[in-house]
């Protein structure tokens, strides 16, 4: 009998969220949990696959990443899926099959909306999920990077970092929509292969249960640099989407706001920093080893141009 796929309803939300601590249970080696507020917000990009009474036996998602105008003409428009299927349930490659093509035919329809650039479906696996990576790899996914996930002991001592001259740093709330744009004009000509919209930056912000971005600024106010920091609970927060602009690097702010967001994180009762870098950004990952992060887990990365 054909696999039942369905777009995704609120209703179902809780039903993913206990697949994926089955999924991650059964492989919790570098797999991460999202909470199913991130489906409610796009319910058109998931998709659930259904048993005949009705459960929730896998689903596909899809995060979309537009290149920004001005981005390089090789940089392309990537669609980022996952899938994942219940690992109590057979049929796994039946179900994974239809998923699949489900997503596959959202993602065409998507990229027959965008002109003007490629369009990369991608997938973002940990190493140790090596059938699933095979599974892609069939289809013609080809590895083009590799994500370390990486973790610092927010007990450990830290290091003393000064500032430049004429540069101050400061939790940033980002609220107004002049704060937001001013945000995202800077972000995204650093990150150019995974920009984020307004829509996205305000969801971000609105599902943090705690964080601040720690940010940079010259003596004209511009913003030079920042560093989200936040946390959803338990033990563990992130220190992620570091950046600082070109012609203030080499100047000790990135290692000044990485450290000043550790320090955010441990006065509020946090044990633990992780973030993730790719794999091939040589000087960020010394960066972080100097500053105590150690490698946890790597993911593989890998695409087809559609």
């Amino acid at each position: 009998m054909p696999i039942q796929i369905e777009t995704y309803r609120p209703e179902l939300g809780k039903a993913i969220e206990e697949l994926q601590r089955k999924y991650i249970a059964a492989n919790p080696k570098g797999t991460k949990f999202v909470s199913s507020e991130w489906y409610d917000h796009d319910p058109a990009n998931v998709y659930c696959a259904l048993s005949d009474d009705g459960d929730v036996i896998g689903y596909g998602a899809l995060n979309t990443a537009r290149a920004e105008p001005t981005s390089p003409p090789d940089i392309p428009n990537t669609i980022w899926i996952g899938i994942r299927v219940d690992p109590q349930v057979g049929r796994w490659r039946e179900i994974q099959d239809a998923l699949y093509k489900a997503v596959l035919q959202r993602s065409l329809a998507l990229r027959d909306e965008w002109v003007g650039r490629n369009t990369r479906i991608a997938i973002s696996y940990p190493e140790s999920r090596g059938e699933e990576i095979a599974y892609f790899a069939a289809k013609g996914f080809v590895e083009f990077e590799a994500l370390l996930q990486m973790g610092r002991d927010l007990s450990r001592p830290m290091q003393e970092v000064a500032l430049p001259a004429g540069i101050t740093v400061r939790r940033w709330s980002i609220e107004t929509e002049q704060d937001k744009l001013k945000y995202l004009k800077v972000e995204n000509v650093m990150f150019p292969d995974a920009s984020r919209t307004l829509e996205n930056l305000e969801f971000l912000i609105e599902s943090w249960k705690d964080g601040t971005p720690m940010a940079a600024f010259d003596e004209g106010e511009n913003l030079v640099g920042s560093v989200m920091v936040y946390w959803y609970g338990g033990e563990f927060g992130l220190t992620e989407d570091v950046f600082v602009v070109p012609q203030w690097r080499r100047h000790g702010i990135a290692r000044y706001l990485i450290t000043a967001g550790m320090k955010v994180l441990r006065e509020n009762g946090l044990k633990w920093a992780g973030l993730e870098v790719k794999e091939s950004n040589h000087p960020a990952v010394g960066l972080y080893q100097s500053l105590g992060y150690q490698v946890g887990n790597r993911e593989i990365q890998a695409g087809l141009i559609v």
